[in-house]
């Protein structure tokens, strides 16, 4: 699979998907701090520990480089503390800066939740928080859907990108 080049000065406008997953009660934010266990447990037991160790590497930094996709929950009738706000289900999650400076990734979206626009919006918005820090270009490594990020953000693949920088991995002796 092949790296891609994506130009973080020229994103295209999400505003109407976004405007369609809130009506739809999902909404794209930074994750937070606080979050790391439960956001951790869940791209381990949903996408394997490789990305799990990436998403660690993006949340111990702060501001955390992880964003989430997450269904609101039904609000109680009068909050009253953090603890009786609604819940949010994780449905989503991307990330950069976890393998090296300047590459985006992971990117992965539940299964049942998928072609609802959730990794476009997590997509563009956590590009758009790495053009926010002063890149001008993202690299996304070992992509499987070059046509996701080409039709999307307009990626270019980078030709002998393949295996990049990523190899087999690593066991114990």
């Amino acid at each position: 699979m092949p790296d891609v080049l994506i130009k973080l000065y020229a994103l295209p406008d999400v505003s109407v998907q976004d405007a369609r997953l809130t009506d739809a009660g999902v909404v794209v934010r930074r994750a937070l701090p606080a979050e790391r266990q439960v956001i951790l447990d869940w791209v381990h037991a949903t996408f394997g520990p490789r990305w799990a160790s990436e998403a660690a590497v993006a949340l111990a930094a702060q501001p955390t480089r992880c964003w989430v996709a997450v269904q609101l929950g039904e609000a109680p009738d009068a909050p009253t503390s953090p603890y009786t706000l609604p819940t949010e289900t994780l449905l989503g999650f991307a990330c950069f800066d976890a393998v090296r400076k300047g590459l985006f990734g992971p990117l992965g979206v539940r299964e049942a939740s998928r072609g609802r626009g959730l990794g476009t919006v997590l997509l563009v918005r956590t590009l758009g928080d790495m053009g926010g820090q002063g890149y001008a270009y993202a690299v996304a490594g070992w992509v499987g859907s070059v046509d996701f990020y080409e039709k999307t953000v307009g990626a270019a693949v980078i030709p002998g990108s393949e295996p990049g920088l990523f190899r087999g991995p690593l066991v114990p002796e």
